[in-house]
């Protein structure tokens, strides 16, 4: 399995244990609220509360910004409701807090968000040793414990992109894991003694868990047959790109021998009436849909670029295509000019009974709209490359304004499959620091060298985002089958609570 996804899942599962446990606490204070009806003991239900709800959005990921705060503001209402329950149980010296609330844009400010974080549950896990040292209660030493490996988490959270992952973020949440467990360990002292709470938080405990495997265990067979299929249909739209090229290619060519045996043209270019060759040229290139045309003499001299500004003295004649056509060869290539970029590339030579008078280049353009075109037809990205430089894609950079051009392709695997040998791969890499599924073919000239690639493209993160909308379905079904059993069964714990007593 991509380990990407399998990263996400382990992800996903992790974080509904802490929502659980967050929760069970919160349930707890509440029950004890009940009873007591101070506001000491509802802050520690309310503050716990915030936490489960952070964890439970967190585990499902965000993409907009709007949620992404909502889950940042439970969770430092979280901290700050567990910090004044804390300082309430033992009076302290209280500092003033002053604040200015800014809204940017919330992914570059994740890390910031995470130290801050950090510092809260670091605060907590003071407050709680501090509590124990001075009260010497043992149960506390598992609620420190829990709050200083969630500092731990968090704190390393600086060091790593949403989304990436590597060995800070395994660490990070190895460390999430223990906090959780402690806290688990912290609560299971209580329960204990409660044997009605213990019996129905058992159920729910178990129900919620045995959810989240179940979830865990369908979300990673989708993922896998929903990557597997990704692959083999990346592979096969980028096949039907370069057929598209392909194609594109063909059909060039035969609008630059159409072009070739124009009258008009030919006598303009043998009597150099550049008015008429300007005239007929331009009218050709919208009539021909093509992306470009340039209209050469016997020497491989530019006459007239109908696309475009000439330069004088430009000579094309060392041009594999144009040199072919000047010994009455017409060809067609992949190739690079200045003045048309990465492009298809055909020449077909304007004869006359005294021999050659000229050349007709024509071709299109492997451009940004090129790109567009494949994706509207596919579904996926795609791109164009030069050599290993992407010239042409459907990508953006994080501005979400300019397109990912002029980035090269760094990933031996793709450059040694691909560019070096010859075939198409398709593989897990990265694109705009973003993982990314993608398939890639190689792109040959006239003389058969490897000249670009074609790569089509599907963000994992469009995965990642199913199998979420796929594990909220589950869970929710989950909720509702246990809502429904939990009255039944809190009688029946009652009961048995009663009879015991």
């Amino acid at each position: 399995m991509n380990i990407f996804f399998l990263f996400n899942n382990i992800h996903f599962t992790l974080e509904v244990l802490g929502a659980l446990s967050f929760l069970i606490v919160a349930w707890l204070a509440l029950d004890s609220f009940l009873v007591r009806r101070d506001f000491t003991t509802i802050s520690r239900g309310i503050g716990f509360g915030f936490l489960g709800a952070w964890q439970a959005i967190h585990a499902f990921g965000y993409n907009a910004d709007i949620y992404g705060y909502t889950a940042y503001a439970f969770l430092f209402s979280g901290i700050l409701f567990v910090i004044w329950n804390l300082m309430l149980e033992a009076p302290t010296d209280r500092p003033e807090f002053k604040a200015i609330l800014i809204l940017p844009a919330l992914t570059p400010i994740i890390p910031t968000l995470n130290g801050i974080a950090a510092i809260g549950f670091g605060i907590i896990a003071f407050l709680g040793y501090r509590q124990f040292k001075k009260e010497q209660k043992k149960t506390l030493i598992p609620f420190a414990t829990s709050f200083f490996a969630l500092a731990l988490a968090y704190g390393l959270g600086v060091f790593y992109e949403a989304g990436s992952f590597g060995n800070i973020w395994v660490i990070a949440h190895l460390f999430e894991f223990i906090g959780f467990l402690a806290l688990a360990i912290w609560v299971w002292q209580y329960l204990q003694l409660r044997i009605r709470e213990e019996l129905l938080l058992i159920f729910v405990a178990i129900t919620l868990l045995m959810a989240a495997i179940v979830t865990l265990t369908f979300s990673t067979i989708l993922v896998d047959r929903v990557a597997e299929q990704s692959e083999r249909q990346l592979l096969t739209n980028a096949k039907v790109a370069n057929l598209a090229i392909e194609h594109m290619e063909k059909e060039a060519l035969a609008k630059a021998r159409f072009i070739s045996t124009n009258n008009e043209l030919i006598s303009a270019v043998a009597e150099n009436d550049f008015a008429s060759i300007e005239d007929i040229a331009t009218r050709v290139l919208k009539m021909e849909n093509l992306g470009f045309l340039t209209i050469l003499d016997n020497k491989g001299n530019v006459l007239l670029r109908a696309h475009g500004v000439t330069k004088k003295g430009d000579n094309l004649a060392t041009e594999p295509v144009v040199a072919a056509a000047l010994i009455n060869n017409d060809a067609s290539t992949l190739g690079y000019s200045e003045t048309e970029g990465f492009s298809i590339r055909t020449a077909s030579a304007m004869n006359t009974e005294e021999g050659i008078v000229g050349v007709v280049l024509a071709g299109f353009q492997l451009d940004n709209a090129f790109v567009d075109s494949m994706k509207e037809l596919t579904g996926l990205g795609m791109s164009v490359f030069l050599g290993n430089r992407r010239v042409a894609t459907t990508n953006f950079k994080p501005d979400g304004r300019s397109r990912s051009t002029g980035i090269q392709i760094t990933d031996n695997r793709i450059i040694d499959t691909v560019i070096e040998q010859g075939n198409s791969i398709t593989l897990s890499t990265e694109i705009t620091s973003q993982p990314f599924l993608a398939s890639y073919l190689p792109l040959y000239n006239i003389e058969g060298d490897i000249v670009g690639m074609l790569s089509a493209e599907r963000s994992q993160q469009e995965i990642v985002d199913l199998t979420n909308s796929t594990n909220k379905l589950t869970l929710v079904s989950v909720m509702a089958l246990m809502l429904i059993l939990i009255t039944p069964i809190y009688l029946a714990t009652k009961r048995l609570a009663g009879e015991v007593k």
